[in-house]
């Protein structure tokens, strides 16, 4: 499950259905109704501690913390994170985004990047907030185009992206 990137971001909303854009639309209406809102991207060595925070909060406030499979839950991923982003921050590989509503981070990508390929690693969000998800996953393949990727891979299931 990836997608090969060819062409613009555009090109590929395009090629995608009138319900598809339209959701995705609807979807980034809902959010910007939360309040305001703003992306962060994390790719340096300076951005690691934030993410690393920004994360940690976002997964006490997941699905994941009620089935106990938070990273913050589980010691042994907490110390895996810790020394993954760093690594990734020092060979220019580190690609994350953080969605903010009012100042609060409430979902998140962590993806790894390296010779056009981007791995979509984890993604988190707080339940108290519908789409965020979404719109956090779409941002990074558009990222993805922008920084001129070849492929976007999922790293697990197809998703309906």
């Amino acid at each position: 499950p990836y997608i090969a990137i060819e062409g613009g971001w555009e090109d590929l909303l395009n090629s995608r259905s009138a319900n598809f854009r339209s959701n995705r639309k609807r979807r980034l209406r809902r959010v910007r109704d939360y309040g305001i809102t703003e992306m962060r991207w994390f790719e340096s060595e300076a951005d690691v501690v934030p993410l690393l925070q920004d994360l940690y909060a976002i997964e006490k406030r997941s699905w994941k913390a009620t089935q106990g499979i938070a990273i913050t839950d589980r010691p042994a991923e907490q110390r895996y994170h810790e020394l993954l982003l760093p690594m990734l921050a020092k060979r220019r590989s580190l690609l994350a985004n953080v969605l903010y509503i009012s100042e609060t981070p409430v979902a998140y990508v962590l993806c790894a990047h390296w010779n056009g390929w981007v791995g979509h690693l984890k993604t988190s969000f707080d339940e108290a907030f519908d789409h965020v998800g979404a719109v956090v996953i779409d941002d990074s393949i558009q990222r993805a185009y922008h920084i001129d990727a070849k492929e976007y891979d999922f790293l697990g299931a197809a998703t309906q992206h």
